[in-house]
């Protein structure tokens, strides 16, 4: 994959080192990475410091030469990279090569944090929504805390279904209004001629 040498260098490499500063502040060798070809350039790497510098800053302890779309390879896959450029010829490294896989790790941690900025979130992982709560009434039926409130209206339960017999009438509702202190009390309903019944409501007395 194609990769910007120069925002690399120049912004995101740095940018990786500070954010993973416990463990860069480990690291006491110095690199100079010389990257020839297209979009190349010349960077001195410190760790310890969590800098990088453009030029020659001196007193490197390893020097990495290679082509950019060497770079680009070593960029994807740090480790492995590395170690078949070296010895396949494409990469020259002058100094204490042994710090080569240590640089090849930096690079791996300020990759993490350049994804990260791509994504939006830098240091953050994204937190996966909260699923719709549950009507306890079932499937189909408004979610749950809907009808919830000081003036909410309670859901009304389900009607029954079953079909009514043929022939058959449901029987009559009792009365179940308070006795009234007219001396009254109770008379037949009017137009129904029943004794016994309420005079409000003119059902019959339970």
């Amino acid at each position: 994959m194609a990769v910007d040498v120069q925002k690399w260098f120049n912004e995101d490499f740095g940018t990786g080192l500070v954010r993973h500063a416990d463990e860069a502040r480990k690291v006491d060798f110095k690199f100079q990475i010389n990257i020839t070809g297209d979009g190349g350039g010349e960077w001195g790497v410190d760790p310890e410091a969590r800098k990088v510098e453009h030029g020659h800053p001196g007193a490197a302890h390893l020097t990495i030469t290679m082509d950019s779309s060497t770079f680009a390879k070593v960029h994807d896959n740090p480790r492995q990279a590395l170690v078949q450029g070296f010895f396949a010829g494409h990469i020259k490294m002058t100094g204490a090569t042994s710090a080569g896989e240590t640089f090849a790790d930096l690079l791996q941690l300020a990759k993490q944090q350049a994804q990260q900025r791509v994504d939006g979130h830098p240091g953050r992982q994204r937190t996966p929504a909260a699923p719709a709560p549950q009507s306890p009434l079932g499937p189909g039926s408004p979610p749950a805390g809907l009808h919830s409130g000081p003036h909410a209206t309670p859901p009304s339960p389900p009607r029954s279904t079953r079909p009514r017999r043929a022939g058959t009438r449901r029987a009559p509702r009792a009365c179940s209004c308070p006795p009234r202190a007219s001396p009254r009390g109770l008379r037949p309903s009017p137009g129904r001629g029943r004794p016994g019944a309420c005079v409000r409501c003119r059902r019959s007395r339970r």
